[in-house]
């Protein structure tokens, strides 16, 4: 026999193999609440609450937990739908306990959307929508996907009129002022169908600032094609007075050719009404793929422009830093054939002084043994071929001087 988990949960059947146990996440389903799942699949009655009847109902769904076909099983699925009907229905507050708890599992589960829903629908009929309860502060806190999913949930379930449903989306896009895109805003009216609404809140859709332009011209046409339709029914049904019996024809206006003609003209009224209808719908939903893609072509524009400001000032930053680098190389050049100059002009400097600091020290030698020449002869002093050379020397010194002077 097999084991009841396997038996009765069709998600464990599908993963569980003899040799493992594929599990795929996230679940939305805690240990707690699979310890509950396990408990009633054993047949153990497991006590509901506004508290774990949502995790319950959803891990309901997303095990694909089956009743017991031997009819000794807790029916889990039975349970809790009996126990939404008996005790959260019509209860604001385990309504709005249950409602709470749902949001915390969207947007994957799609239990929780449903439940979720018919928690809606009880507080609104109970709660009402006028006042600011918890609940509407609850789904105004929703992202936009989240609030769709339950918005179209709710759609599903309204089998006439979808008043509601408008107003949670008018207070919700009262609640978020100018934190929606516009496609966000049409997706979420895209979940009321205005030929659905009350001529009151139709009326109050076409006049209402917070609605997307689609959604408020869709509302216009509709509202001029009953109209139309309301001028053309009471046309229809009237009756003429009662005429003399003697008459065998009736001639009422409903028969004569001029109101065969007016039905006619009313009748193409509202036909050419609802062409005119489609064609508006479908020329708004081009002019706003149009500014879409519009808004697109400026963002990348935009940022395109940002780039090439970003590449022209770390191109200037590199040529800053290349021009300064020339600089310094150039500036340090400049210093090195300054010092090589003036090294040479040095080492020259100090040659020049070696040499006339030599020749002196030669003609002072030469003139001492010229004073002692001439004092060991007695006469004066005589004219030797080193002085005849130094003298020559010094007549070439001269020269050099005055040709540099």
């Amino acid at each position: 026999m097999k084991d009841p988990l396997l038996s009765r949960i069709g998600y464990l059947r599908r993963h569980v193999t003899a040799a493992a146990v594929t599990l795929s996440s996230p679940l939305h389903i805690t240990p707690d609440t699979f310890a509950a799942v396990s408990a009633s699949c054993y047949g153990h009655a497991v006590p509901l609450s506004p508290s774990n009847l949502a995790p319950l109902r959803v891990a309901a769904d997303v095990l694909d937990i089956s009743g017991d076909v031997d009819g000794g099983g807790d029916d889990l699925r039975r349970r809790t739908e009996a126990y939404f009907t008996n005790v959260v229905s019509g209860n604001r507050d385990a309504a709005d306990h249950v409602l709470r708890s749902c949001l915390r599992l969207l947007p994957d589960a799609e239990a929780a959307a449903s439940l979720a829903s018919r928690c809606v629908e009880s507080l609104a009929t109970t709660d009402g929508l006028d006042g600011r309860s918890g609940w509407i502060d609850g789904m105004c806190a929703l992202s936009a996907e989240d609030f769709q999913i339950i918005a179209t949930s709710l759609r599903a379930r309204s089998a006439r009129s979808l008043d509601l449903l408008y107003r949670i989306a008018d207070l919700y896009l009262k609640e978020h002022p100018g934190k929606l895109t516009e496609e966000e805003k049409n997706r979420i009216c895209s979940t009321v169908d205005c030929r659905r609404l009350s001529p009151q809140l139709l009326i109050h859709a076409v006049q209402n600032p917070r609605m997307p332009l689609r959604f408020v011209v869709r509302a216009m046409l509709i509202e001029q094609l009953h109209t139309r339709r309301s001028i053309f029914g009471r046309h229809h049904h009237r009756r003429p007075p009662l005429q003399p019996p003697a008459v065998d024809v009736d001639p009422t206006p409903d028969n004569t050719l001029g109101a065969i003609l007016q039905r006619d003209a009313a009748l193409r009224q509202v036909i050419h009404l609802r062409a005119s209808m489609e064609a508006m719908c479908a020329k708004v939903e081009t002019l706003e793929g149009d500014l879409a893609e519009m808004r697109l072509r400026l963002r990348r524009s935009t940022e395109e422009r940002e780039q090439q400001q970003q590449r022209a000032i770390v191109a200037e930053t590199e040529s800053v830093r290349s021009a300064s680098f020339r600089f310094a190389s150039d500036k340090g050049s400049a210093r090195r054939m300054e010092a090589e100059r003036e090294r040479s002009w040095a080492s020259s400097e100090k040659s020049s002084r070696e040499r006339s600091i030599g020749r002196a020290f030669l003609m002072g030698i030469k003139s001492v043994f010229r004073t002692s020449r001439s004092e060991g002869h007695g006469g004066g002093p005589e004219i030797t071929e080193v002085d005849r050379e130094n003298q020559q020397s010094r007549h070439h010194h001269h020269r050099r001087a005055g040709s540099f002077s």
